[in-house]
């Protein structure tokens, strides 16, 4: 997802969900639309993991930092994966309670993602019904948790 903010609001401006492609594929993508704007890319802890290893072995976070000439620190990542039910407690409370939350209407995967993933019982986000969605839905969590993680607080 795209993503931008200021200290008062929250715009999820963009998706890109690219079927039967990968990492450089995603790069093409972003290149065309976002050239010559500050690029942050955030996730989560496995992208830097040898299970993420691609072709040259070459993780997914360096190849964004080569394909898109961003620094280290335009990458930023958990040293690991917080749990899914804080994630979603922090989803929730900004999706019910941010004065000045929006996702454009293009999203519609995310907003597929965001109205039909569930969780299973012990809380953790369940793919299992539909392995299509989700992904979108990761990258919103991923970009709240390391821009947004302070907002639960407030309540």
């Amino acid at each position: 997802i795209v993503a931008q903010h200021t200290p008062k609001c929250i715009r999820i401006l963009r998706e890109f969900r690219l079927l039967n492609s990968d990492i450089f594929a995603l790069c093409i993508e972003i290149k065309k639309h976002y050239t010559g704007v500050e690029i942050i890319v955030t996730g989560d802890a496995s992208g830097s993991a040898r299970s993420a290893l691609t072709a040259g072995h070459a993780n997914y976070y360096t190849i964004l930092r080569q394909e898109l000439n961003l620094q280290r620190t335009d990458i930023r990542t958990p040293r690991s994966n917080g749990s899914h039910s804080n994630s979603r407690m922090l989803l929730n409370s900004i999706l019910q309670r941010h004065p000045d939350f929006r996702i454009d209407p293009r999203c519609s995967y995310l907003i597929k993602d965001l109205e039909n993933v569930g969780m299973t019982t012990d809380g953790r986000i369940d793919k299992t019904a539909d392995p299509k969605l989700g992904h979108l839905l990761d990258g919103l969590r991923y970009y709240l948790q390391t821009f947004h993680s302070d907002f639960v607080k407030q309540f």
